[in-house]
């Protein structure tokens, strides 16, 4: 069992805090284009009838990171 008994506001200026907050926006935002591009490549394959190579996409997409 657990109880709080108080939250306290974090420090938004200290170090780790912004370090870490960078790390989460950075991933945050790889992983939304991601999912878009897959999302995209699903709408493509299905509208065209075409198939995409998953794995050549995924290696082309590593080396602009």
């Amino acid at each position: 069992m657990l109880l709080v008994r108080a939250v306290k506001p974090a420090d938004m200026a200290d170090p780790e805090l912004v370090q870490l907050r960078k790390t989460f926006d950075t991933r945050l935002g790889q992983s939304i284009g991601t999912d878009l591009v897959a999302f995209y490549a699903r709408a493509a394959q299905a509208e065209a009838g075409i198939k995409l190579d998953s794995a050549m996409i995924a290696a082309v997409q590593s080396q602009f990171q």
